[in-house]
């Protein structure tokens, strides 16, 4: 059998498995599901101590990019890649069988630099499709990635809770079992760059590089604001979601409620990436300008849910959607972004722009979680919604402008 047909079978292969791989390392999708009543309720930490360790683990991944990206230099992209799943088992174990603060941290820490070395996997698709000169399926095998994610994560939620009421470990051994087939299906997942010759990057045709640095980091400013805040919104929305549910039902039903609303977000998020294919298509990158619209609107709506007097009912009604509205927009922005990104680079530049998005997005997630925490030691848990409100409105008017300069 010769080299070529050998790298078309794996290739095959790799583009059958990758949406999968793609789906159970994008997060803990069991943990996601019930962590902030899992953390407060099971483990027992304090609003405070629970938004904290987002923000410890955040800033530590920080101050060592420069060294995780000498480690994925070191190791390459397809040992990178495997790193990554097998840290995201160690995080998840740490999480469900520790009991102590610190290890909780550590945990995060794990998660966080798991994170940084599966952005490979964007790499690894994108060279294998300029490889086969099929780069412009990028947004569509992405799009795959996020559908199959959607979909199972929704599945996920909703079961979660029913999970929880037998026993709240249950989900997390769930999620054990995950990793751990993501960890197998990792040596599936290659850069064909990796196993050819350095010959075939001279084949390989890339987009021409737009000159203007100013947009590339007003790209990464804007994923830094936006994506960067994505994951501290939604806890933060559960926690406000759950403080108006506690005075008027038990744990269990709000545990249930929470797993029914994320459950319903990921339904949201299907629907929306159907969306964006179709809007892509008639409107392509100017869709980047309704996507902050719709971010703007969620901080919004959990004010409006906060501030107006009406029935309990209709603020968590208020307050559901704009947890839904946020997490419809992450998937397709962060799509986008990436994919604007790398049409600015070389092959030799590529792990460097995805590494920089990684960083821009801890920086942003460090300074918006320290700000939440500092918040949070004086100010009501509302507070962090106007802090919101703000950064996304900064946002918009960032993407106004790239969409003016590209």
């Amino acid at each position: 059998m010769s080299t070529n047909t050998t790298i078309s079978k794996r290739l095959e292969l790799f583009h059958k498995i990758h949406p999968v791989f793609a789906g159970f390392t994008s997060d803990l999708i069991f943990y996601i599901a019930i962590n902030t009543v899992f953390m407060t309720l099971v483990k027992g930490l304090s609003v405070e101590e629970y938004a904290s360790l987002a923000t410890i683990s955040s800033f530590v991944c920080l101050i060592s990019i420069t060294f995780l990206y000498k480690v994925i230099v070191y190791l390459g992209t397809t040992k990178s890649i495997r790193l990554g799943a097998i840290l995201m088992l160690l995080a998840n174990l740490l999480l469900t069988f520790s009991n102590h603060y610190l290890f909780f941290v550590l945990a995060m820490m794990l998660l966080e630099i798991s994170f940084i070395f599966n952005t490979m996997g964007s790499v690894a698709l994108k060279n294998n499709l300029l490889y086969q000169h099929r780069g412009e399926d990028y947004l569509l095998c992405k799009r795959k990635e996020s559908l199959f994610y959607s979909i199972s994560t929704a599945i996920i939620a909703l079961v979660s809770g029913f999970l929880f009421q037998v026993n709240p470990y249950l989900p997390m051994y769930l999620g054990i079992v995950v990793n751990v087939i993501a960890v197998i299906l990792s040596f599936f997942i290659f850069d064909v760059l990796e196993v050819e010759n350095v010959k075939h990057l001279e084949s390989i045709q890339v987009p021409h590089k737009i000159p203007i640095k100013t947009i590339l980091l007003c790209l990464f400013l804007s994923y830094a604001i936006l994506y960067g805040s994505v994951n501290l919104f939604q806890n933060n929305a559960k926690l406000m979601i759950q403080e108006t549910l506690l005075p008027k039902i038990t744990p269990e039903e709000i545990a249930m409620f929470i797993s029914f609303i994320v459950f319903i977000s990921r339904l949201v998020r299907v629907f929306t990436m159907a969306m964006f294919k179709k809007c892509y298509q008639y409107i392509g990158k100017n869709v980047l300008l309704f996507l902050s619209i719709f971010a703007l609107l969620a901080p919004t709506c959990i004010l409006l849910g906060f501030y107006l007097p009406i029935h309990w009912q209709l603020k968590v009604l208020l307050m559901c959607l704009g947890f839904f509205l946020v997490l419809g927009v992450r998937e397709p922005f962060n799509i986008l972004i990436q994919d604007l990104a790398l049409e600015q680079s070389t092959i030799e530049e590529e792990k460097r722009v995805v590494l920089n998005l990684a960083l821009a997005r801890k920086i942003g997630g460090t300074i918006v979680g320290m700000l939440i925490s500092l918040l949070l030691f004086g100010f009501p848990l509302i507070v962090v919604f106007m802090l919101f409100f703000i950064l996304f409105g900064l946002n918009f008017v960032i993407d106004t402008y790239i969409l003016k300069k590209i």
